[in-house]
């Protein structure tokens, strides 16, 4: 397995804030010390899209754990349970809605 590169999860979605008519949500994660933010998704066209931005890129690291476990598990070295799991906690998360996935 490759070494990790990127902030470990669990990542959270903050409060949204305006500023100069650009709606911002701060993506973050959590520390003993505090939420480090990691990333803003900026609605700049208007669109209402960053709150499913936010979403999408708060649950990248799930995203990225569940690929791995398919993948692992197609290549016979998983649980044949645990990745649908995961994979159904990403999309959750991602989608801000109870998945339904068929199993």
């Amino acid at each position: 397995m490759n070494k990790q590169q990127h902030t470990p999860g669990p990542w959270v979605v903050g409060p949204g804030y305006s500023e100069d008519g650009f709606r911002e949500v701060p993506v973050g994660h959590p520390t003993a010390l505090g939420t480090i933010t990691t990333a803003v998704a900026i609605d700049t066209a208007g669109l209402g899209s960053q709150d499913a931005n936010a979403r999408l890129v708060a649950a990248a690291p799930e995203l990225l754990a569940a690929a791995r476990a398919v993948n692992d598990f197609i290549n016979g070295v998983a649980d044949a349970v645990e990745p649908f799991a995961l994979v159904r906690a990403a999309i959750a998360k991602a989608t801000g809605t109870a998945e339904q996935v068929a199993a």
